[in-house]
């Protein structure tokens, strides 16, 4: 069974619909109770929202140590979007918070750049996977491939025990990052049509593979 983590940010049915799609066994999850006694195979974590409500709503939930617990264990997880950000040390959107901190770096504002952008990054756009386009997490996609972005923060690069894929807004950021069983996207696979739908069925593979 798949953990779809439901913190109340984000509409977390469409990406119930998109599992529902490539017929994956999967459960809402909204407390830490629900965990218990259950043999989870990979956790999906989406969101959307404001970095510093979606720590506060970790921490006092007590989410963050059953997350890191499952992740210590070699449970594959997927952070999506605000997801992803919640895997880094701290970020600063409404005020410094914690994240995870299973990876190193923060997450800071597009216009902490000082590029003339548009913000937030909204639409279409590609990701550069160059540097591990054989990783089974990207299986059947190609290079430079298109996928579906909301977002005013992004992540920095500072783990170097990382995969990183780019995707260029002003600078290159990175919208992808790989590290062990943990996986990270900063678009929506679930409104990525095609594309999107695949890294859902190559993390579905992941987890099945899992020892």
């Amino acid at each position: 069974m798949i953990a779809l983590i439901d913190i109340d940010l984000g509409n977390i049915r469409s990406v119930a619909k998109a599992l529902e799609s490539i017929d994956t066994n999967f459960e809402i999850i909204n407390n830490t109770h629900q965990l218990e006694n259950k043999y989870i195979e990979g956790i999906i974590f989406p969101g959307t929202g404001s970095f510093n409500e979606a720590s506060k709503r970790i921490y006092e939930r007590g989410f963050a140590q059953s997350l890191k617990t499952l992740i210590s264990n070699n449970t594959p997880f997927l952070g999506i979007c605000l997801g992803m950000q919640l895997l880094f040390e701290s970020g600063n959107e409404g005020g410094l918070s914690e994240g995870l901190g299973l990876i190193k770096g923060n997450v800071n504002n597009f216009k902490s750049t000082g590029h003339d952008i548009r913000i937030p990054h909204v639409g279409w756009n590609n990701v550069n996977i160059e540097s591990f386009i054989d990783h089974i997490f990207f299986e059947c996609i190609e290079n430079n491939s298109d996928f579906y972005f909301v977002h005013s923060f992004f992540v920095s690069q500072s783990d170097k025990d990382c995969l990183y894929g780019f995707t260029h807004h002003g600078i290159d950021f990175p919208s992808v990052v790989i590290k062990e069983n943990i996986f990270g996207v900063q678009f929506h696979p679930e409104k990525s049509q095609t594309n999107g739908i695949q890294i859902l069925k190559n993390f579905k593979k992941i987890c099945l593979k899992k020892e």
